[in-house]
C-alpha cells in the first residue's frame, strides 16, 4: 500500500482466539506484517491484547452500546466515531475493514474506502436454526454493509454464490479470497497395526447451533456398530446439550468435552485423532477440516457447502447419505483405511500444495487494498 494511506481492522469478534474470524484474521494480519503492512485494530479491550503487534483502538461506547453491550448496530457507529477522531485532522484517505460479516460503517466518512468480509450467510440460509437476534440483525445489517462496502471479500466460492443469490448486484463489487492453509511437507505414518475393537478417535470442533449437526452426532454414536469415540470441542450451549441428552455416552467415554482449547492445545488434539468428523449442514470454508488435514488426519463431512473447496476427495470422504448411520460408518472406514495406506503422507502433502496458502490469501488482500487507493 502507499504510505500515505491508513488501514483499520474492525476488530469485532477478535476477542475469541478460538472462533473462525480470529483466525481467519490473525494469519491474515500475521502475513501481512510480513509484507510490510501493519493494519491498526479498532477493538474491545480483549482484542487489541489478542494482536500485540498491532496498534489498537478501544472505541468508546455510544449510548445505544451502553444500553445493549453487545449489539452489532451499535457497534459499527461507536468504530466509526473512533476513526473519524483518529482521522479527522488529516487528509490522507484511509481504508476501513470489516472482518465479521457486517461491520462496515454506512454513513458519510470523508476520504474512507471501505472493504467487508463475509464468511457466511448461513443465518439467512437457516434462520430456524440460529437465534433469531442474529438473523434480524444479519437481515438489517447485510445489504447496508454490502451497499456500503467498496470491494466485498467471500472467503469461498460457496460463499460467493450464497451471497449473490441473496443480493444479485454484490456481483460487480464481490470477489473470492480463500482462506489459506499451513501446508507440511511431511506428515506422521498412521500404518500401524489396529487392534482389534481398537477405539476409533473422532475429533469434532464446533459452537453449538443446529445445523452443525450435534443432533446427528449423537443419534451417530448411539446406533453405530464402530467402536467410537469422540472428542468435541465446543461451547458452552454444546457442553450444555451433551450433558443433558448425551449423559450416559459421556459417562461410559464414548464423548469426551472440551471447551476453550486453541492454540498447541488444538494442534495436539488433532494429531491425536483418527478421523475428523464434520456433520454440519453448512459451512462457509470449514477452518477446522483444513487444520485437521494440517495435522495428518483424514476428514469425513457432510458436503453440500464450502467443505466441499477444501476437504478433497482423496483425503477426505464425503458422506453419501448425510441421514443414514451405515453411511457414516462406511464413509469412517474408508477414511480410516485409507490413513493407513503408506501414502497416505504423500496425498496430504499434494492436497495441501493445491490449496492458497495464507501468504497466497494477504496477498490477494494487499492487492485489492492497492486497487483502492
Amino acid at each position: 500500500m502507499k504510505a500515505e494511506w491508513g488501514l483499520y481492522w474492525d476488530g469485532y469478534g477478535l476477542d475469541a482466539p478460538n472462533s473462525g474470524v480470529f483466525v481467519h484474521a490473525a494469519n491474515l494480519a500475521a502475513e501481512l506484517i510480513g509484507l510490510g503492512v501493519r493494519p491498526v485494530l479498532v477493538g474491545k479491550p480483549a482484542a487489541l491484547a489478542n494482536f500485540p503487534l498491532l496498534e489498537g483502538i478501544a472505541p468508546t461506547a455510544g449510548a445505544l452500546s451502553r444500553f445493549l453491550p453487545d449489539n452489532k448496530i451499535s457497534w459499527c457507529a461507536d468504530v466509526a466515531r473512533a476513526i473519524s477522531k483518529r482521522t479527522s485532522r488529516g487528509r490522507a484517505p484511509f481504508i476501513i475493514h470489516g472482518l465479521s460479516n457486517f461491520n462496515v460503517p454506512a454513513g458519510t466518512l470523508a476520504r474512507c474506502r471501505r472493504v467487508l468480509t463475509i464468511h457466511d450467510l448461513i443465518p439467512l440460509l437457516a434462520p430456524d436454526q440460529v437465534s433469531k437476534a442474529l438473523v434480524w440483525q444479519l437481515k438489517y445489517l447485510l445489504p447496508r454493509a454490502v451497499a456500503a462496502a467498496d470491494r466485498v471479500v467471500c472467503v469461498s466460492d460457496w460463499t460467493y454464490q450464497t451471497l449473490v443469490s441473496f443480493i444479485p448486484e454484490a456481483a460487480a463489487k464481490a470477489r473470492v479470497i480463500s482462506n489459506g492453509v499451513f501446508r507440511q511437507s511431511a506428515f506422521p505414518s498412521r500404518t500401524a497395526e489396529r487392534q482389534r475393537n481398537q477405539s476409533i478417535d473422532l475429533l469434532f470442533v464446533a459452537r453449538f447451533e443446529p445445523y452443525k449437526g450435534h443432533h446427528w452426532l449423537l443419534k451417530w454414536l448411539k446406533e453405530s456398530a464402530l467402536p467410537l469415540k469422540l472428542t468435541l470441542i465446543t461451547d458452552v450451549g454444546g457442553e450444555e446439550f451433551w450433558n443433558r441428552y448425551g449423559s450416559q455416552l459421556i459417562a461410559k467415554g464414548s464423548v469426551i468435552l472440551k471447551r476453550s482449547v486453541f492454540g498447541d492445545a488444538l494442534r495436539a488434539a488433532y494429531e491425536a485423532a483418527d478421523v475428523y468428523v464434520s456433520p454440519s449442514r453448512f459451512e462457509g470454508f470449514c477452518l477446522p477440516a483444513v487444520e485437521a488435514l494440517s495435522a495428518g488426519i483424514p476428514v469425513v463431512y457432510r458436503p453440500g457447502s464450502g467443505i466441499d473447496e477444501v476437504a478433497g476427495l482423496s483425503v477426505g470422504v464425503p458422506v453419501d447419505d448425510a441421514n443414514s448411520v451405515l453411511s457414516w460408518d462406511k464413509a469412517v472406514e474408508e477414511a480410516l483405511d485409507r490413513s493407513q495406506r503408506e501414502d497416505f503422507p504423500k496425498m496430504l502433502a499434494d492436497h495441501l500444495s493445491s490449496l492458497p496458502t495464507w501468504k497466497d490469501a494477504a496477498i490477494q488482500l494487499l492487492s485489492l487494498y492497492n486497487e483502492l487507493v
